[in-house]
């Protein structure tokens, strides 16, 4: 009988031992698992973050390109009201020139039928 609860003591070891080394190999493989899905976690945020990142730098991009057309345009407009008003003080000059011309014909007593084509000319510029 001896022998008997000998081999029972001893089985119920080895089970128990058995037991110890299931528990530890699960334990390891839910560790493991935890830690996979924490670097998932980590991975996945990190991609979060550089797609926000990339689409913050793509915004930026797109504000400084809109500020640099609208710069151009207002300095465009700017050229072209200069022009504008360049090409109005040239006209200016020209017609009080006719008129300083015209007034120095009727002052030699030029006949009328000389001086009436240069009164009807229009500048074109």
């Amino acid at each position: 009988m001896r022998a008997n609860e000998q081999q029972k003591v001893d089985r119920e070891l080895r089970l128990a031992e058995q037991a110890k080394l299931e528990k530890e190999e699960f334990n390891r493989i839910i560790e493991a698992q935890l830690k996979s899905q924490e670097e998932e976690r980590r991975k996945e945020e990190e991609r979060v973050k550089q797609r926000y990142d990339h689409n913050n730098e793509l915004r930026r991009q797109i504000k400084v390109r809109e500020e640099f057309e609208k710069q151009k345009k207002r300095e465009n407009l700017e050229e072209g009201r200069k022009m504008k008003q360049k090409v109005q003080t040239i006209k200016q000059r020209i017609e009080r020139i006719k008129e300083e011309k015209l007034a120095e014909l009727k002052g030699l007593n030029v006949q009328e039928k000389y001086v009436t084509p240069l009164v009807k000319y229009k500048l074109n510029v």
